[in-house]
């Protein structure tokens, strides 16, 4: 994930990122249904890549300001 929040990304690259993601999860929870996975990123606090990618720039743009 270091170099996202910098770099243009178009939505095909975050969503083969967030289809990583998801294969990992899979695997490594054993989950075999798409909704399970779904609980298990819920449970654990595992944001999206959109949404930790957006969470970094805001966190650069306040740092910047300051």
């Amino acid at each position: 994930m270091y170099g996202l929040d910098v770099c243009p990304s178009n939505s095909a690259d975050r969503q083969s990122l967030q289809f990583s993601v998801n294969k990992i999860i899979y695997k490594f929870f054993g989950a075999t249904a798409k909704d399970l996975c779904g609980q298990i990123i819920e449970y654990f606090g595992i944001h999206s890549i959109d949404s930790s990618i957006d969470i970094i720039v805001k966190k650069i743009i306040t740092h910047v300001k300051h």
